[in-house]
């Protein structure tokens, strides 16, 4: 008679509701609430979402030795598809 032991059970089909850390959850928490606005407005409304945008930008170049200008934050994976041809892709796991 075969005996299986109980395994935990691990989701990899995460494509559209993967789970963010903390840290990233706390930080873009005052632009998913609220007053939302838009970082791409030329109003001064649109200044403080593109200051964090700028800001988050310069961190991950840091992080990962690059130049701010390189890097591209994209909303979903047809975004990352249209921009990728002649670009270096990193996936941060």
């Amino acid at each position: 008679m075969l005996m299986f032991k109980k395994m935990k059970a691990i989701n990899f089909d995460q494509l559209a509701c993967a789970p963010i850390l903390t840290e990233a959850s706390e930080a873009m928490m005052p632009f998913l609430s609220g007053d939302i606005r838009n970082p791409l407005s030329l109003h001064i409304f649109g200044e403080g979402p593109k200051k964090a945008i700028e800001k988050a930008r310069n961190n991950v170049a840091l992080l990962i030795g690059s130049q701010p200008e390189e890097i591209i934050f994209a909303s979903c994976g047809k975004v990352e598809e249209d921009i990728a041809p002649g670009y270096e892709i990193w996936e941060v796991v």
